[in-house]
């Protein structure tokens, strides 16, 4: 059992030293008692200094954690719905975190540069339309875009009103040219959607007696042919962004311990759902919410990603990270792994990014 009183970097302490030495590029072997807090910005200001919270309320790792150097400081927000039933809004606020909340800060936490990395993305997907829709979305199209195919503008009103006798007049038109008794085409190539139709009639009765054959199959087999699918990549929705960090924290002394500790406990409590009365409660409140950014004494970085306000969804923590149990006298462990998921409450629009802005934006 490794006692408080070793000093880090000696033989007798290698777990240590290898942990210390892997994720902290600071002076070694400093003394706790001696940490002067005054060379940067800890997070009891950050908490204190905009007003928003009377009490200090900020936990940090490492604890001599300089804060005039690159940090990331992960703020935890009572959640409270915002008047109206959306919370997107058109354009954002100068404090995102108040398109969603106005319940106040709980807690302040400030950690080393992680690893930074962002994905931006938008939902995209196949689409198919056969020749039946096509013909139909041929005819509906001057009724929802309220200008015909020459640009012309509609009255989309009665173009709407003889939609489906138009896409009738169009099958009355297929049905007497495969009859014999009309030559015209006013479909582009009558043989072919006869061909089509005629296999679409086969492939529905051979299910009906128990045989499944597609449309395609029967087209192939007959003539070498399948149905154009005209395939298109289409939009179908925003994405909402996940963000991921790992910390390897070692504590090198009583009150780092208990940091890390305060840390952790912070996590766990902040994303729990809530609930006011017993186990058989009725109702669950949503947990609170958590503002992060990037920051560099009290301004933030321009040169990486920024956040909208975010869930935690995901939080795993390994008490031993190297494979063993390794603890001091109090059983506190030497070293925790700590992995976060945080997922964005809303999405990104381009009215988020500022066009011709010297900063990466969200």
């Amino acid at each position: 059992m490794a006692s408080w009183n070793s000093v880090i970097g000696v033989a007798a302490q290698p777990v240590i030293n290898k942990y210390y030495n892997t994720n902290k590029s600071k002076e070694a072997n400093k003394a706790v008692a001696a940490i002067n807090f005054e060379t940067g910005l800890n997070p009891i200001s950050y908490a204190t200094e905009k007003g928003l919270v009377k009490e200090p309320l900020g936990l940090q790792y490492p604890i001599d954690i300089d804060t005039n150097q690159d940090h990331l400081v992960i703020s935890r927000y009572k959640y409270e719905r915002a008047k109206g039933i959306s919370a997107n809004k058109s354009k954002p606020s100068e404090n995102p975190i108040k398109d969603i909340t106005s319940g106040g800060i709980i807690k302040v936490v400030v950690l080393p540069m992680p690893k930074v990395s962002d994905s931006n993305g938008a939902q995209w997907g196949k689409s198919d339309l056969d020749f039946l829709g096509m013909a139909a979305l041929t005819v509906l199209k001057p009724s929802i875009t309220g200008v015909d195919d020459g640009g012309n503008a509609v009255d989309t009103e009665n173009a709407a009103t003889g939609v489906f006798g138009k896409i009738q007049r169009t099958k009355n038109e297929r049905d007497r040219f495969l009859r014999g008794e009309d030559k015209r085409t006013g479909i582009d190539s009558f043989m072919d959607y006869g061909s089509a139709t005629m296999a679409m009639s086969g492939s529905m009765a051979m299910s009906s007696l128990g045989m499944t054959v597609s449309t395609d199959e029967i087209l192939a087999r007959t003539s070498g042919q399948i149905l154009n699918p005209n395939a298109e990549l289409l939009f179908q929705g925003p994405s909402l962004r996940q963000f991921s960090f790992s910390y390897l924290m070692v504590a090198r002394g009583r009150q780092e311990g208990k940091q890390i500790r305060g840390i952790i406990n912070n996590f766990k409590s902040g994303m729990a759902p809530k609930h006011g009365g017993g186990d058989k409660a009725p109702l669950l409140t949503t947990p609170d919410i958590w503002q992060l950014e990037y920051k560099k004494g009290r301004k933030k970085l321009t040169t990486v990603n920024k956040f909208l306000p975010m869930a935690l969804q995901n939080m795993t923590v390994d008490y031993a990270p190297d494979g063993f149990w390794t603890a001091y006298e109090d059983s506190q462990p030497i070293a925790v792994k700590v992995n976060l998921t945080f997922g964005e409450l809303k999405p990104l629009y381009d009215k988020d990014y500022e066009d011709g802005s010297n900063e990466v934006g969200y």
